[in-house]
């Protein structure tokens, strides 16, 4: 793995070009999570969709059912099996959410450096480390295979890190408005975190 001899400003430029192209993406995910010990911890599988500006929706369906909406301010984090919502506002950029990661436009480049690697010429990837220590953010990468995000690694600094590939990729296709919303349904208990 060979960084490529370039100054923070152009890698962040690359990376900027890549996301800025992506208006709105739909694809299935398979997550796999290990500990510091390398250690299979987790996994999940289900289907993501992330409209800009602010947009995502994480529908985690195996082994249980959760879904995740951001839209602008506002989290809706509904947990089907327990019944249960939550509701809370952003913290910070640099949380392990990739949906905050995602939707978060050039706020993002203001708290991480980013440094570009490139294995072929059809296939980079982006290393995100925070420039100072915030939260349990320890970096993020981003892979892309022609241009077209592929792969997220996600790492706290209790050494756990989250793999998430993505299949059946489609990119600036239009995106109904309505999953990006969120009504709790009857029967649940609903939670709304304070702002920090």
């Amino acid at each position: 793995m060979v960084a490529f001899a370039a100054s923070k400003q152009s890698a962040d430029d690359l990376l900027k070009h890549l996301l800025d192209r992506m208006h709105s993406m739909q694809a299935n995910f398979q997550q796999r999570v290990v500990d510091s010990d390398n250690t299979v911890v987790g996994r999940a599988s289900g289907v993501m969709y992330l409209q800009k500006p602010g947009k995502f929706r994480w529908q985690v369906e195996k082994p249980s059912q959760r879904i995740l909406i951001v839209n602008g301010n506002t989290i809706w984090n509904y947990d089907v099996d327990l019944k249960q919502v939550t509701i809370s506002t952003p913290k910070s950029r640099l949380s392990n959410n990739p949906a905050e990661l995602l939707s978060g436009g050039s706020k993002l480049f203001d708290y991480v450096r980013v440094y570009h690697h490139r294995r072929k010429a059809n296939l980079s990837w982006y290393d995100l480390v925070p420039l100072r220590r915030r939260g349990n953010f320890k970096y993020m990468q981003i892979f892309f295979r022609n241009k077209r995000m592929y792969r997220l690694i996600l790492a706290d600094r209790l050494g756990q890190r989250s793999d998430i590939r993505f299949t059946q990729i489609k990119i600036n296709q239009r995106i109904p408005g309505s999953l990006f919303r969120f009504k709790p349904p009857p029967n649940v208990d609903v939670i709304k975190m304070a702002s920090q």
